[in-house]
């Protein structure tokens, strides 16, 4: 996938690209994980909403209801939304809101 945006942290480069239905795990993961660290749910939760979203997160992306990404660094996924991930987010771009906002062009 072509990246987006592309920034250099202090571990390296860093890359903002869109994902694919493929990685709706992936997505899933980490969405659970955003929530399960913001203190919304214990890891029973977690589990449930990573699995119960995988098939529904890639049947919206492949009708491009539904738009993830994903920031990579030495091609793993690093980042998710949560207090620890926003500086990420802010470098790369996106605004300072709750809604994670971008302007692409």
């Amino acid at each position: 996938m072509t990246p987006i945006r592309a920034f250099e942290g202090s571990l390296g480069i860093y890359t903002l690209r869109l994902a694919t239905a493929d990685e709706a795990d992936v997505l899933a993961r980490h969405r659970a994980s955003m929530f399960r660290d913001m203190g919304e749910i214990d890891e029973q939760g977690a589990s449930i909403i990573e699995n119960a979203s995988q098939d529904h997160l890639a049947a919206l992306i492949e009708a491009r209801e539904y738009f993830g990404f994903l920031v990579e660094h030495e091609s793993d996924v690093v980042g998710h939304a949560s207090k620890e991930g926003r500086p990420l987010y802010e470098d790369l771009g996106f605004e300072d809101s709750n809604e994670m906002r971008i302007k692409l062009t």
